[in-house]
């Protein structure tokens, strides 16, 4: 019986095969080695994968990426080892060679500044199995490069993420704990100056764990925010209360005289603090207390010819308060040196902006003052006021001014919008401005004349002799004369501004 065609021409090309097969390896014996890789391809043709002629061409291609590798010429090397892979995956030489180049190949691609491409040949080499403890420096400087980059383009977030990634990878890097507490700190910083102390706190103690022995910033920046997470009513390590607030008019005197003012000066109240007399009131009491937030205010207080040493002493006295100075911004100019004073203190400027004309708006000149705080490093704001802000916190008006008296004190302290007011004035404590002003007032409208004012006129705030339990319950509790003010909030008055 005949054999079938198809078993003829089957036997016909396993014997071509054969032949092809022999005279491949009878030309890589001869050294001929390009003409042996066109015949194992040839038969890798008709037959795929077959390994009488895969694995003598991938160790062909093994050879030549090692020649290659040891010529330096690694991108040659990758390529024949990456043919050798194709062939007889997971073949240990090529891939522990192919490791090798493309360690290589990353990091002279950082030299050439081309950080990301050097990132994905080192991780290459990882997944290649070569040795972490190599690869691991030239990965992270890596890392952190692209996270410089994305500092210098205002993507801090995304620089921090790729910084800790980087440290993953190489925990003793000092290059990048350095960068990363640096932008950590700039964190706290913004945390801070937006009064999210907790999260502050939290990008400080990382920055510190990072960077002990970083410069001045650290305890100066660290106890700020130390400060503001601290319990109040609590002494601190010098036995001084910490207190949320305390604030201080420098001047009682006002250039505008804004209807419904707590502080009375829509009255023309004169004057301001003398500043060898304020300096008693601040050194005696900044032994008794530490506030996390003291204002210099008025009335107007650049209308006081020593704000700036107001500002300076102020920042000596309680170097880890938040100082703030809060003005109308009219007379800003007056004061020489009181930028630069901002900046050295860390002391912030608040522009209360009472009306939006566009008169008003070019005295203040706000775009100035901004670039000021820019160029001297101090925080600036700008806080808009609505009518709402200004109410009467008494009936009538000058001479015909009376005390609410609702009999409801404690609802009128819980509708007090001078709760965050508790004032240094006539080097006593008083719980808020309206109480402690009064007396500005007193002989003008002749109210130590009227029977209803007499039990608040005969009250002088706290001495700084007292304790600090009466400090505490005196600040926080409601007092009688809080009954002096309505027990529920008033609507808000025009605000109508009279030029002194």
């Amino acid at each position: 019986m005949a054999e079938s065609p198809v078993t003829m021409r089957d036997d016909t090309m396993s014997v071509e095969l054969d032949t092809t097969l022999d005279d491949a390896r009878r030309l890589l014996e001869a050294g001929h080695r390009e003409e042996a890789v066109s015949a194992f391809l040839r038969i890798l043709e008709q037959s795929p994968g077959l390994p009488a002629a895969s694995e003598p061409l991938s160790r062909i291609f093994l050879e030549s990426g090692e020649a290659h590798y040891a010529a330096r010429q690694d991108a040659d090397a990758s390529y024949f080892l990456g043919l050798a892979l194709a062939l007889r995956p997971g073949l240990p030489e090529a891939v522990a060679l192919l490791g090798a180049v493309s360690h290589r190949q990353g990091v002279q691609l950082i030299s050439d500044q081309r950080e990301e491409e050097a990132e994905a040949m080192l991780r290459k080499a990882l997944e290649c199995g070569f040795s972490p403890e190599e690869v691991a420096r030239p990965l992270a400087t890596a890392i952190g490069m692209q996270a410089n980059r994305l500092n210098d383009a205002g993507e801090a977030p995304g620089a921090m993420a790729r910084l800790r990634e980087a440290l993953a990878i190489d925990p003793d890097f000092v290059e990048v704990k350095k960068f990363l507490a640096a932008l950590l700190v700039n964190e706290a910083i913004q945390f801070y100056n937006r009064s999210l102390f907790p999260e502050a706190m939290a990008s400080l103690s990382e920055a510190l764990e990072l960077d002990q022995t970083s410069a001045d910033w650290s305890s100066k920046v660290a106890d700020k925010i130390r400060l503001q997470v601290a319990a109040p009513w609590r002494p601190d390590v010098a036995g001084r209360m910490v207190i949320p607030h305390l604030e201080m008019d420098v001047a009682y005197a006002c250039n505008l005289h804004c209807d419904g003012c707590t502080h009375y000066s829509d009255y023309a109240v004169k004057g301001h603090v003398d500043f060898e007399k304020g300096r008693e009131w601040l050194e005696r009491w900044s032994q008794r207390v530490y506030p996390k937030l003291f204002r210099m205010l008025g009335g107007e207080p650049t209308l006081n010819p020593r704000l700036v040493d107001f500002i300076l002493l102020a920042a000596k006295l309680w170097p880890a308060t938040s100082c703030e100075v809060v003005s109308n911004g009219f007379f800003i100019d007056r004061h020489p040196g009181l930028f630069e004073a901002l900046g050295e203190t860390g002391t912030a400027l608040q522009i209360s902006v009472h009306e939006e004309s566009e008169e008003y708006l070019g005295a203040v000149k706000l775009a100035k003052l901004k670039e000021a705080s820019q160029k001297y490093g101090f925080s600036f704001s700008a806080h808009y006021g609505t009518d709402e802000d200004f109410y009467r916190l008494y009936k009538g008006k000058g001479p015909t001014m009376r005390p609410f008296e609702d009999g409801k004190p404690g609802a009128s302290m819980a509708v007090c919008g001078n709760d965050t007011c508790t004032t240094l004035h006539l080097g006593r404590i008083w719980k808020c401005p309206p109480i402690a002003f009064l007396n500005n007032i007193e002989e003008r409208f002749k109210l130590n004349a009227v029977p209803e004012w007499q039990p608040y006129l005969q009250h002088k705030g706290l001495s700084a002799d007292a304790s600090a339990e009466e400090l505490r319950d005196y600040i926080r509790k409601t007092q009688y004369f809080c009954g002096m003010c309505p027990a529920s909030k008033q609507g808000g008055s025009e605000r109508v501004l009279y030029p002194v």
